[in-house]
């Protein structure tokens, strides 16, 4: 387990840079958003035109992601910039790879012109113009090419400078057998998809039985987020969203609409009433307006060193802030997979009971959207307090509030919880003891140490004479990353940090006691 909290220090700078996509993509919808313009009207051409800027750079960093992890896993673990051009070489091969491979009976949703690759051809049997696209792998496609860049750099090294090819120096073979690796991982996945095709195509059938059964949407709201946080919530969305399996409907001039947001999109567009539709989307006002922010405070509290609460007092209003306008569910969802998956796994449980629990009460409310299902940002604050005017919608809204606060106080909770008892045994297994006396050993005992701060994922600690620290013995209990920092040594024990920090304020709080 100490090898994934390696990947949480790895992936950090991606989650900000992701988290900075969701700010732009969200404040740039936000001002095009037609319910906002019924609080304030923006005609100005230059406003909307950069609405549309923020949108558009927004969507690239978020569907970059994959590719950012991939750049920054391979130049960490390498501690070498060449990576970064290897990274990127064999990752577009394993695209391109996967589009020439696939099998064309894939479900739709299976394919995606990620990084604009595509390839068109007319078929000589039958002359029909045939478009490919690679497979929309998400996170899994990030690993395999991550994987591959670190084997082909590793045996890169060891290339001799001569031979027939003495000319090709290490970065330069390091790069072919990318495009070897990568091309060979591109087939085998290419090949292999369609059972994860099948899979996905029998989750989807068994919800959409009975999409009015409280057990079924439960179902769909842990595999929404399952899917999302892979990166290919298009296969799970896509169908319920603009399909017939999410509803139908017919307007009154006898026009057929097929999905839930496509259906509450046209209902509400049309001034008519939409209480039986936006099933799909009702549970993300409750996480983005209430049950995030409870997460964010409750890992703010759990910030013991005054000064830095008080530096981060700022941006944690800016993040709630945002999650309450915007949304920021998928970037703290990835935080908890790599920091508190114990954690994440609560979520994910409480996702689906929200969406249980709302389908077993008929609360729906849903948001006019069409477009990428990837980039969406359902259950926004604008898009609720919108219908306060509207009488028809006051038991939904109600419902949605007392969730909501419920939630808000649950989320809260559970993350002190976690942090202050179940964080340790999740990667430690019940080490607490020897973990922490192995610790206080390594510092050069409790008398070696000033004071001791705690983060979510950092112990910050001021030595008395650094020279007693033992580097090599912190690193064997678990210390992913050592650094000096204003406030003292930073040692990265992930999770676990502030239930060490409790423990170490024991033994110092008894060292005293002995003392007197």
């Amino acid at each position: 387990m100490r090898r994934w909290k390696t990947f949480f220090e790895i992936v950090l700078f991606p989650l900000k840079v992701l988290v900075v996509g969701f700010i732009l993509l969200g404040f740039g919808e936000l001002i095009i958003n037609e319910n906002f313009s019924l609080f304030y009207t923006i005609s100005n051409q230059y406003i909307l035109i950069f609405a549309s800027l923020l949108i558009l750079v927004g969507r690239f960093v978020i569907s970059s992601f994959p590719i950012l992890l991939i750049l920054k896993f391979v130049s960490k673990r390498t501690h070498s910039s060449s990576t970064i051009i290897m990274g990127l070489t064999g990752y577009v091969v394993f695209l391109i790879t996967t589009m020439l491979f696939a099998p064309t009976t894939l479900s739709a949703t299976s394919y995606s012109d990620i990084l604009g690759i595509s390839y068109s051809a007319i078929n000589t049997a039958t002359g029909i113009l045939i478009t490919r696209e690679p497979i929309q792998t998400g996170l899994l496609g990030s690993f395999i090419v991550g994987l591959c860049t670190h084997m082909s750099y590793h045996n890169s090294r060891g290339k001799q400078s001569y031979g027939l090819f003495a000319f090709v120096d290490k970065n330069t073979y390091g790069v072919v057998l990318n495009i070897l690796f990568c091309t060979i991982a591109g087939i085998i996945v290419a090949l292999g998809w369609q059972y994860l095709d099948e899979y996905t195509i029998n989750i989807v059938d068994f919800i959409s039985s009975d999409i009015t059964n409280p057990i079924n949407m439960f179902l769909y709201g842990i595999f929404d987020r399952l899917f999302s946080i892979s990166f290919v919530g298009e296969s799970i969305r896509q169908p319920f969203w603009y399909t017939a399996v999410g509803g139908s409907w017919n307007s009154i001039t006898g026009e057929a609409v097929l999905g839930d947001v496509n259906i509450w999109t046209k209902i509400i567009s049309s001034g008519e009433n939409a209480l039986s539709y936006g099933r799909f989307i009702t549970p993300y006002y409750v996480l983005n307006i209430f049950a995030i922010p409870g997460l964010l405070l409750g890992m703010f509290t759990i910030y013991t060193d005054k000064i830095q609460r008080n530096r981060l007092v700022v941006f944690l209003i800016l993040l709630i802030i945002v999650s309450i306008l915007t949304g920021t569910l998928l970037p703290v969802e990835l935080f908890l997979l790599f920091l508190c998956p114990l954690l994440l796994l609560f979520h994910i449980l409480y996702t689906g009971l929200l969406f249980g629990i709302f389908e077993y009460t008929h609360t729906y409310l849903g948001f006019r959207f069409s477009g990428d299902v990837v980039t969406a940002l359902p259950g926004k604050f604008i898009d609720y307090v919108v219908f306060l005017r509207r009488v028809d919608y006051f038991s939904t809204l109600r419902v949605i509030l007392i969730v909501g606060v419920i939630s808000f106080f649950v989320y809260f909770f559970m993350t002190r919880i976690y942090f202050k008892f179940l964080a340790f045994d999740l990667f430690d297994l019940g080490k607490k003891k020897l973990i922490t006396e192995g610790f206080t050993e390594a510092i050069g005992g409790i008398d070696n140490i000033k004071m001791i701060n705690a983060s979510p994922y950092r112990l910050i600690v001021q030595i008395v004479d650094i020279e007693n620290i033992d580097l090599i013995k912190l690193q064997k209990l678990g210390a992913t990353k050592v650094s000096r920092t204003r406030a003292g040594l930073a040692f990265s024990f992930g999770s676990s940090s502030y239930m060490i920090k409790r423990l170490l304020d024991r033994q110092i709080m008894a060292n005293k006691r002995n003392v007197e």
